[in-house]
Order: structure tokens, then sequence, then C-alpha cells
């Protein structure tokens, strides 16, 4: 099987006590979908085994024409059984090693984290503020490789902020530099079209092949590029892309108007402010 697809915008997790037994579970999950839940994690810590597959397994019934997945809470062994996309686990239950050699490697598998410490400091976020510092991204990734020349930068770019400074890119390969870059190509300022109409001209970006650029500002030093516009392409490109030894752009295809929700409404409210003014 190849790893679900998920979305963490809405995360239901289950409470059957709450619920006021299997049946409200049920009922619970099939309007919280209904609703926009977009993940849910079956938790449970006194049914017997026997009864907890059952109620997975009438989750899982109600939850597969919505494409929702399910995530089972601890029990790991009994993921495959029910049929979940993948399981839960906390500080205290199974180590994620285990876990994730019981369930596969293509389940989702997820970890609770109750502070700083359950969290990697391998990992360090930089990150511009607002929409003040657009083009900050693609040389300020090259600044931090070289701070951290034996760690692996991951650079997440839009394509109108990466033509400001593009540049730099040239400045990574003649340093040899082996950065993951994720460039979001939406065709231009898709956050400017939220706000003053998906129709105005200046937002739209002149259209550059990316997957041309490395070669172009580098012919002699070797890099990768894709090109993608399905998930399973992404993840076979992240997959790739993990261990190169060669810096990787990953243009990603996005559709012009895709912005969260959240974003959706703050523009919305500042386009009804701006057409008042």
């Amino acid at each position: 099987m190849s790893r679900p697809d998920f979305d963490l915008s809405v995360y239901l997790v289950t409470d059957t006590d709450q619920c006021g037994g299997a049946d409200g579970v049920v009922e619970t999950v099939r309007q919280a979908v209904d609703g926009g839940a977009t993940l849910v994690q079956l938790r449970d810590h006194h049914l017997g085994d026997d009864d907890f597959v059952v109620l997975g397994r009438r989750l899982v019934d109600v939850l597969a024409g919505a494409g929702v997945p399910l995530l089972i809470d601890d029990r790991v062994h009994l993921v495959e059984t029910i049929g979940a996309a993948g399981a839960h686990v906390g500080q205290s239950d199974t180590d994620v090693a285990t876990a994730r050699r019981i369930i596969g490697p293509d389940r989702l598998l997820g970890l609770s984290a109750q502070s700083p410490e359950h969290v990697s400091t391998d990992a360090t976020l930089i990150v511009q503020p607002l929409w003040g510092s657009i083009g900050f991204t693609l040389p300020a990734a090259y600044g931090a490789q070289i701070a951290a020349a034996d760690r692996r930068v991951v650079l997440i770019v839009g394509d109108g902020a990466a033509q400001l400074t593009i540049q730099e890119l040239g400045s990574m390969l003649r340093d040899k530099q082996r950065p993951l870059i994720l460039l979001l190509n939406n065709e231009g300022y898709t956050v400017e079209r939220a706000i003053h109409g998906p129709e105005q001209r200046y937002n739209d970006i002149a259209l550059w092949d990316w997957n041309r650029l490395p070669d172009a500002f580098a012919p002699d030093v070797p890099s990768r590029c894709w090109r993608v516009t399905r998930t399973h392409e992404l993840r076979e490109a992240m997959n790739s892309s993990v261990a190169s030894d060669r810096l990787t752009l990953v243009e990603v295809m996005l559709p012009k108007m895709d912005i969260p929700d959240f974003l959706r409404t703050v523009t919305q409210a500042l386009e009804e402010r701006n057409s008042r003014v």
C-alpha cells in the first residue's frame, strides 16, 4: 500500500465516554466529517481489543466515502486488523521504532509531544515576518548553509519571492552547496491576489522554466530538478532528495488561489476594508 494523504487542518480525537458509548462515537465522527474534520484518531483506554476492533472497523466504513484517514491511538497491534491508515503513540506508549515496525513503512504514524524536550532539536527554523521581506529566504538559505556547512538546508519559497533574489542560486552552486529547495509555483503573488482581486495582472509574474535555471547558472555543477503536480510525485521527489549529495530543486505546482482558509478569511476582511477607503 502507498502512504495515505492526510490533512491536519481539523484533527478529531474521539472520547468514548463523552460520546456516550460506541454508537455515539460513530455518530460524532460522522457529524464531524460532515462539518469538515480531515483526520480522525480513535482513542479509548477501556474497551477490550475485540470491541475496539469492531468500533474501529465501523469508523473505517464511515470515513471511507469521505477519504478521511483513521489513526489508532496506542494499540498499534490492531491497526492492520482494523484496516486503519495508521497509528498514534504517546511518550509512554510503544516506542516509535517498534510502532513503525509493527504497522509497516507505508502507514501514518504520529507521536505526542508535551514539551520542547519531546521535539527534535536537530532542526532550526528561520522565517521572514509577513510580507515585509519578500525575497529574503533564498539568500538567507545560502547564508544558513555557509554557517552550518555540515547540515542540510531545506528552503520553502514562493515563485514570486524567488524571482527577486534568484541569483543566489548561482552562489549556492558555485560553493557546491546541496540545499533542498521547494519552490511553490502559483504563477505569482497569491496573497496579493486574495486582497486585491485574482484578475489583477500586476500579481502575475513571468513564467520561468525553473528546472533549467541550475544549469544556466552553473552548467558544470551537478544538480537535480523535479516538477511535481501530484502528492505521490512530491513524495517520490522528497524521498529521493533527502539523501542527495547535490542541490535539489523541487518545483511544486499549485492552483493560483490555493490559500489556507484562515488566510482567506483575513484577506477577505482586508479586501472589504480597502473597498471602503
